[in-house]
């Protein structure tokens, strides 16, 4: 696969990806931990970490997936991977995320999830909702390919802990 670095919008999309790794890895190893107490306080920290762990998903799902049609957004076309079709292990990993992730009028899919029970203030959502079959569905797959294209770039992950 060919990657080719250029422009300043190429920086740009990079800096906006290794903000949202960063976030996405951190919130995985914070939700992992069980430093927040039992407390119903505590219950406010459990919520904003899944809540921000959903948020960068969601986000990474869009630019890996590359689905959105505002102009503005970022692609992995933006990030100087022109024919990222043509790498296997790479075409894979992104059949396999669009897979689990799923669409958005397809209720039920993971994209449906996050979108009604997070993203939207829908009749559909209620006081709590389990968000750990997305988790199990989207977190091992997303890092893959975080994994994937910061070695394909040769760059440090902007996370310390994976």
């Amino acid at each position: 696969m060919e990657y080719t670095p250029s422009s300043s919008n190429s920086l740009s999309a990079w800096k906006v990806l290794d903000y949202e790794v960063q976030m996405f890895l951190g919130t995985i190893h914070l939700r992992r931990l069980s430093f927040i107490g039992k407390e119903p306080k505590a219950q406010i920290v459990r919520n904003a970490l899944v809540e921000s762990s959903l948020l960068h998903t969601r986000i990474l799902a869009d630019i890996f997936l590359s689905r959105s049609t505002y102009p503005d957004d970022i692609h992995l076309r933006d990030l100087g991977f022109d024919n990222f079709e043509e790498d296997d292990t790479f075409s894979k990993e992104i059949d396999a995320l669009d897979q689990a992730y799923g669409k958005s009028k397809d209720e039920n899919s993971k994209c449906w999830i996050i979108n009604k029970m997070l993203a939207h203030p829908t009749s559909q959502r209620s006081e709590s909702y389990d968000y750990s079959p997305v988790f199990s569905a989207l977190d091992d797959l997303i890092t893959a390919l975080i994994n994937h294209i910061y070695s394909i770039v040769r760059r440090p992950l902007p996370f310390p802990f994976s």
